[in-house]
């Protein structure tokens, strides 16, 4: 700055009154702390804000056997179709429906499908004609193990097992 800018500016100054000065030297400061505390905020809220962003934009969890169809609440027949998907191709699949009334598994016959890219549908059968406004437990199970209606007594530890799904027979 020559001698002819800093001659402006104490011109300028001597015709300002204290109380001018004052109050632009003290916005001046008060701007600079909050930028200072804008800094400082960012800076602590970085990592939180990185968190956020990252599960934001993490793909879904997809479940690894899920039934896609009937959904929850359905209203279904006494008999019915199943759809799921899943990511056990090399293992055994089967449909379990559990009457809420006794609680009693049922064992289903096999998909109807191999799996196809994961996807296949299968039969189900939820209760019989006495069974008209019951609702049934449904869920799919994937295990190595070889099983029949006739000796099923419950699912096998090692079986991969659906969230389940409740569907309910109409009133008769």
């Amino acid at each position: 700055m020559g001698s002819s800018g800093l001659a402006k500016i104490l011109e300028i100054c001597n015709s300002m009154r204290v109380a001018d000065i004052v109050m632009i030297v003290l916005t001046v400061i008060l701007v600079v702390l909050e930028i200072i505390l804008v800094v400082i905020a960012a800076r602590d809220i970085a990592p939180q804000l990185k968190e956020i962003r990252q599960e934001v934009t993490a793909p879904p969890d997809t479940p690894d056997l899920a039934i896609l169809y009937p959904v929850n609440g359905q209203e279904v027949g006494e008999t019915g179709s199943l759809t799921a998907i899943t990511e056990f191709p090399g293992l055994r699949h089967y449909v379990v429906v559990t009457p809420t009334a006794n609680r009693i598994d049922s064992l289903q016959r096999n998909p109807d499908t191999e799996p196809r890219d994961g996807v296949f549908t299968a039969a189900a059968n939820y209760g019989d004609p006495t069974t008209c406004g019951e609702e049934f437990i449904v869920r799919l199970i994937a295990t190595e193990d070889i099983l029949t209606v006739e000796t099923f007594d419950g699912i096998p530890p090692n079986a991969a097992v659906s969230t389940p799904v409740v569907v309910k027979r109409p009133p008769c």
